[in-house]
């Protein structure tokens, strides 16, 4: 079994969010179809659930290729991807992503 790297002290899936999604570029490893700069740590280490759009937190602009909100490129999973990775992604976003994003709101305040 892979190990899973940690993050402030709770597990972060093995695979990421990045590494199950359709629109990674598979010739780099850190870019996009909506990020072809360079995806957001948050979303790489699923601090943020990339099944919603991305708010850039220094603009406060939307991120994904500055596409309007109902336009966002998001994460989509690969035709291929593990039905259990998959599970495991998706229980881990909808269960601890959250607590990541209210500590983020918390602290801008």
């Amino acid at each position: 079994m892979a190990r899973r790297p940690r993050y402030r002290g709770e597990l972060i899936p093995t695979p990421s969010q990045c590494s199950l999604c359709a629109r990674r570029d598979p010739d780099e490893l850190f870019t996009c179809a909506a990020f072809p700069g360079l995806i957001p740590l948050e979303i790489r280490e699923n601090r943020h659930d990339h099944r919603e759009p991305w708010i850039d937190p220094d603009s406060g602009e939307p991120g994904d290729q500055g596409i309007p909100l109902a336009g966002s490129i998001l994460f989509e999973p690969r035709d291929d991807a593990d039905p259990g990775a998959l599970q495991d992604l998706y229980d881990y976003l909808d269960n601890v992503t959250p607590a990541f994003s209210k500590d983020r709101s918390r602290r801008a305040k």
